[in-house]
């Protein structure tokens, strides 16, 4: 029941693992779709609708490429039928060009993913600079678009055996983040319509999870910092919860049998070794 499959998604999913504005809401259009009719007429099946519910949930929680192809192979290629993916993702200008950093090719020859990584950028390849000025999902068919293909794309498309490509993408604004998707070998079932309207919910989806791969990458990367907490010994720490606690310096003495100033000398230890100072650096 969709409603009950929204809930449960919503109630299922915290903030933190599905960081994602628009994440629940592909959830929801996932769920919905199980009782829609779609443009002719036809109740969309029942498993189609969980598909692209799982399928979101799998995008907002992917963290590596590995897992991005595993999603690719067994969930996207079950909502569209296709031989290969090429996924790019890279920052926006202020002219709305994608500046890719960041290729994941599924199932597509090595040797055409390092010319990938070689090529102009997206805005100079005809297939990627008709799409941005388009900004539809779109198809690429040879020979029917030879006249505006480049030369090394036709090159690319027959040496290769792409086939059919769809391409679409996502130009997110808030995050000054875009993605291009070129699907290759592409079926046209259940139809031309059909399958553009798909490109364009998938688009959506497989962006999230490129953002969540860029994200993990990128925290990774990071300088990894040590909790000072973590850096103390035992008796510093247990030192360090009785200033917590507000235990003065005379009665630390008492406890642990030593001297007022042995105590204070510990005390302006662990706070050089924390980096605390000034007025409150002296808590007895």
């Amino acid at each position: 029941e969709p409603r009950g499959c929204e809930a449960g998604l919503t109630k299922a999913l915290s903030p933190r693992t599905a960081p994602e504005a628009g994440f629940l809401s592909m959830c929801r259009k996932g769920a919905s779709s199980m009782v829609w009719a779609d443009d002719g007429g036809a109740v969309i099946a029942v498993n189609e609708g969980l598909a692209v519910t799982a399928l979101a949930l799998s995008c907002a929680l992917c963290r590596s490429a590995g897992v991005f192809r595993e999603l690719v192979r067994n969930q996207v290629r079950e909502l569209l039928p296709h031989g290969g993916l090429l996924a790019m993702l890279g920052p926006i200008d202020e002219a709305g060009v994608i500046g890719f950093d960041q290729l994941h090719a599924v199932d597509v020859p090595a040797e055409l993913k390092n010319r990938m990584l070689q090529q102009e950028p997206l805005h100079d390849c005809a297939i990627t600079a008709r799409w941005l000025l388009r900004g539809k999902p779109m198809f690429v068919e040879l020979p029917r678009d030879a006249s505006w293909v480049s030369a090394r794309e036709r090159e690319e498309i027959e040496t290769y055996g792409l086939g059919r490509l769809a391409v679409h993408g996502v130009r997110d604004w808030g995050t000054r983040t875009g993605s291009c998707l070129i699907f290759t070998q592409v079926e046209l079932v259940p139809g031309r319509s059909a399958v553009l309207k798909r490109v364009g919910e998938l688009a959506c989806l497989l962006h999230v999870a490129l953002v969540q791969i860029r994200a993990s990458r990128l925290k990774q990367r990071a300088p990894k910092r040590v909790s000072p907490r973590m850096a103390l010994n035992p008796p510093e720490r247990e030192l360090l919860d009785w200033m917590i606690g507000g235990v003065g310096a005379s009665e630390i003495a008492r406890w642990r049998g030593v001297k007022l100033e042995t105590v204070q000398e510990q005390m302006e230890q662990l706070n050089a070794k924390l980096e605390v100072f000034g007025r409150t650096s002296r808590p007895w």
